[in-house]
C-alpha cells in the first residue's frame, strides 16, 4: 500500500493551496461564488460594497482568477 500511495504522489501533479486575504467588489459574484465553490472561506465579512475575506484557494485557482489584484 505504501508503494501505491509513493507511486499516485509521484504520478499527480501538487496544486499547493495558498492563504489569501482579499477585498473584492460584491459585483464580482462571479470571482465571489467560484471562491466559495472551489476553495474554502475561513472567514468573510461585508462593508460597504465590499466582501473581505480570508480564504485558502489551490494556487492555479488563484492564478486564474487573478485573486493577486484583490489582496487587501
Amino acid at each position: 500500500m505504501d508503494e501505491l500511495l509513493r507511486r499516485i504522489d509521484t504520478a499527480l501533479p501538487v496544486d499547493p493551496v495558498v492563504t489569501l486575504s482579499l477585498r473584492l467588489p460584491l459585483a464580482e459574484g462571479r470571482t465571489l461564488a467560484l471562491i466559495h465553490a472551489l476553495g474554502r472561506v475561513l472567514h468573510s465579512s461585508v462593508e460597504d460594497s465590499h466582501m473581505t475575506m480570508d480564504a485558502e484557494v489551490p494556487a492555479s485557482i488563484a492564478r486564474r482568477l487573478h485573486l493577486s489584484q484583490f489582496a487587501g
